[in-house]
């Protein structure tokens, strides 16, 4: 929200927006429906995709080598696929690696920072790096207006929400900026 309280939505409002829905309505989905849905973005030419989602992953786990063929792929075809870290931490005494797809090289794994510039205290971090699994880059994802899914005519369609995946868009709004 701006000083003068009226809303501004999104970082380029004027790019050319598409959107492939990957998960359900419950936020689950396959790695599969993932890697179809790049696979679609590189053949339609696309440039920068904006992944908002995360599966966890473990000390020491290495990127699925599907994510890496697929991401590699992506950069060769110069589309920039850029991934929510995930939000499993409780920082700073539990800081958790970073997520899938996020935690292959072949993608840009976005952190969450609060108002205060402060990692947020949910952002996984970069501690599989020997693996795979650094941060590349951190943006605003707490208190973010954000569109979502009403429930009922009388149920907001926009609220306050945290996460990797509130701040990945603001990374994928200035590359597609750039």
């Amino acid at each position: 929200i701006r000083p003068d309280n009226s809303k501004r939505y999104g970082v380029a409002k004027d790019c050319n927006l598409k959107i492939g829905k990957v998960l359900s309505k419950n936020g689950k989905g396959s790695t599969s429906g993932i890697i179809d849905a790049i696979d679609w973005a590189i053949a339609k030419k696309y440039k920068v995709v904006s992944l908002s989602l995360a599966s966890p992953t473990t000390m020491n786990e290495a990127p699925s080598p599907l994510c890496e063929a697929v991401g590699n792929k992506a950069l060769e075809q110069n589309c920039l696929l850029i991934a929510a870290a995930g939000n499993d931490s409780k920082r700073p005494s539990l800081p958790k690696p970073v997520s899938a797809p996020a935690n292959s090289p072949a993608f840009m794994a976005v952190a969450a920072i609060d108002s205060q510039m402060k990692i947020a205290t949910f952002s996984n971090g970069g501690i599989n790096s020997a693996t795979g699994g650094e941060i590349n880059v951190c943006a605003p994802g707490v208190d973010i207006y954000s569109s979502y899914p009403m429930k009922n005519s009388s149920s907001a369609a926009y609220k306050l929400m945290n996460g990797t995946s509130m701040a990945t868009p603001h990374v994928s709004g200035l590359a597609a900026l750039y």
